[in-house]
């Protein structure tokens, strides 16, 4: 569960308020009601190589019997990459970005998670289930790559048949 209030780095836009406690109600959840470990990153844990580190230790760890689930609570953009393409990033709490300045892609893939990265990660895990909530702006570009070909998602996401 990763939860970021405050960004000391980040320019252009205002902290948040209500993140870190969500993620802490999330992992509450999930601890106390569905018996999940948890490992919680919230204010300056919530960094980048943390975040990193922990995706992959779970993604080598977790076994086909085994299920994760994902919270991140933060600031998100979207980024154009070339004319034709977007980036969607979650943002951690040491990015040293300017929210507003859009005009280069490698640093804000430097400084902050590349929704498709951390997609493309969870989707290779071995675990049977694995399920990633983000609570941040932009965070609808995730289920605009792709998800929704999958009718599963479609379904649930839509309702649709």
């Amino acid at each position: 569960a990763v939860g970021v209030n405050e960004y000391p780095k980040l320019r252009g836009t205002t902290d948040l308020r209500f993140a870190v406690a969500d993620a802490a109600e999330v992992a509450d959840v999930c601890e106390s009601l569905y018996g999940y470990e948890v490992v919680r990153l919230s204010g300056e844990k919530a960094t980048r190589q943390e975040i990193e580190t922990t995706l992959k230790r779970y993604g080598e760890a977790l076994g086909n019997e085994d299920a994760l689930v994902v919270f991140f609570a933060g600031h998100g953009q979207v980024v154009p990459l070339t004319s034709e393409s977007e980036a969607g990033f979650l943002i951690p709490a040491d990015a040293d970005l300017d929210i507003n300045d859009k005009s280069d892609p490698a640093r804000w893939q430097s400084q902050a998670l590349e929704m498709q990265s951390v997609a493309d990660l969870l989707e290779s895990m071995k675990a049977r289930h694995v399920v990633l909530i983000a609570d941040a702006c932009c965070s609808g570009f995730l289920i605009r790559r792709g998800a929704l070909d999958r009718a599963d998602l479609r379904t649930f996401l839509l309702g649709d048949k």
